[in-house]
């Protein structure tokens, strides 16, 4: 893997621009069919273009939870601005190579210019983020503010150790390490009106800042960072107050998702039988209920469910993990089929029951599907196994520098949040930039990083 990386870094002008186009070509050749929660999503910003205001609705008031609301008024500002769907597509395609860019000046910011090509090589060779494109779900933007908040992080923390040599006044003003500080936090708190997982950066730097605040007894930093982060709930929730009537600022749908991973059937994967008629999360008539109501039935059920079974909940942790990092088709399907993916087609050839969506067998298209399964696995697992190697093996790397503990931290906690509700490939794609990161530096034989 190590020559293959250095082939393609020595001419990353030519693959970035290869990528470029293969993504055009991609967004050229699939027709918009969004489904599931891309087609939910559409839907909702849909509803708002008609009534040209922003999410959520008045009527958004009855369905079963609100839903990343930055990110569907982003959706929906785009929908106001260009009138076509192919602009999400576009939009991801800028996401994308966002997250290169961040990913890049990230790991040469911790570890040097070559080992920070041949993290973005590796993000390159992913093809979850080349199917991702054609979607419409949040996971890239959030990722995208995440890593610029981190990003922002580090440079300001490695910005108050050292004299700013920025070049005019403007440049020298936004250079300065409290207003860098101040941005992080913004974004993080942005990234959590996308997903409340982000919660786990806001935490990852409430750990990292007490550690710094407790030995050198510093606290503009991440007291700044606090600031940011008030202000962007602030704006954002009057933002939400006016136009909705509620101070909305986050995803409301936490005590469902924690339904699905707390009760007799749960297998420590999404169940959409939690909330059909039998389950423990069924309501009916639930449009005669706000979203409010809803959440506070699923929520009681959910904490009587846990009060009464906490062994076995506790239990159905390793499962959750399980279904996140077992396997890896998050989008990898998207690009041979629009509704079809290998959890289908375990289900279909356990139970028998045919799914939606498959190709039939022996077929072109369904060979090229399992070729590209077959490829996207044998490099997840490697880069997985060669992570989990190298954290073992060079763990003094990362216990001594700051910004590879913050990178762990903030996915350790994420995952953490995310078992307590239930597993999904999906929930990994957040992290998989720090994986590429770390096997860029354990691949190097050069790398050298430090106490910051």
């Amino acid at each position: 893997m190590r020559k293959l990386l250095s082939l393609l870094t020595a001419n990353i002008t030519y693959v970035l621009t290869g990528y470029f186009i293969l993504q055009l070509l991609l967004l050229l050749k699939f027709p918009v069919a969004y489904a599931n929660d891309s087609g939910y999503y559409f839907k909702l910003a849909q509803d708002c273009v008609a009534h040209s205001a922003l999410y959520p609705l008045p009527q958004h008031l009855y369905e079963d939870y609100i839903i990343a609301p930055l990110y569907i008024n982003v959706i929906t500002l785009l929908l106001l601005v260009f009138n076509s769907s192919i602009t999400i597509g576009l939009f991801n395609i800028v996401l994308n190579f966002t997250q290169l860019y961040l990913l890049f000046k990230i790991t040469k910011h911790i570890a040097g210019m070559d080992i920070a090509k041949a993290a973005v090589i590796l993000h390159m060779l992913y093809l979850n983020s080349l199917g991702m494109i054609l979607l419409n779900l949040s996971d890239m933007f959030f990722t995208v503010l995440i890593m610029a908040g981190v990003y922002l992080w580090m440079l300001a923390d490695s910005k108050s150790k050292t004299e700013i040599k920025a070049g005019n006044v403007a440049a020298k003003a936004l250079a300065r390490p409290g207003f860098l500080y101040f941005v992080s936090g913004f974004l993080c708190a942005a990234s959590i009106a996308v997903r409340p997982v982000g919660w786990a950066l806001a935490l990852a730097y409430a750990v990292i800042g007490g550690i710094r605040i407790c030995r050198k007894g510093k606290i503009s930093g991440p007291a700044v960072s606090l600031a940011g982060f008030a202000g962007f709930v602030l704006l954002f929730g009057l933002l939400m107050k006016l136009s909705f009537g509620e101070p909305v600022f986050s995803s409301d749908n936490g005590p469902l998702n924690i339904l699905i991973g707390a009760n007799d059937r749960a297998n420590g994967a999404y169940q959409e039988s939690v909330q059909e008629q039998g389950g423990i999360g069924y309501i009916p008539n639930p449009e005669k209920l706000t979203y409010h109501q809803k959440q506070a039935i699923w929520k009681d059920s959910a904490i009587v469910w846990i009060a009464h079974h906490p062994a076995k909940w506790l239990m159905l942790m390793p499962k959750k993990i399980f279904h996140i990092f077992a396997w890896d088709d998050i989008a990898v399907s998207r690009l041979v089929t629009p509704d079809f993916n290998l959890y289908k087609f375990v289900k279909q050839t356990i139970t028998g029951v045919s799914q939606t969506g498959v190709p039939p067998l022996y077929s072109a298209q369904f060979i090229l599907w399992g070729v590209l399964q077959v490829m996207d696995h044998l490099f997840y697992y490697a880069v997985m196994f060669l992570f989990v190697f190298g954290l073992l093996k060079y763990r003094a790397v990362w216990i001594h520098d700051a910004n590879l503990k913050l990178l762990l931290s903030f996915a350790v906690l994420g995952i953490a949040i995310t078992i307590t509700a239930f597993g999904d490939a999906r929930y990994k794609y957040p992290y998989m930039f720090i994986i590429f990161l770390f096997d860029a530096l354990f691949l190097s034989k050069r790398f050298s990083v430090g106490d910051r």
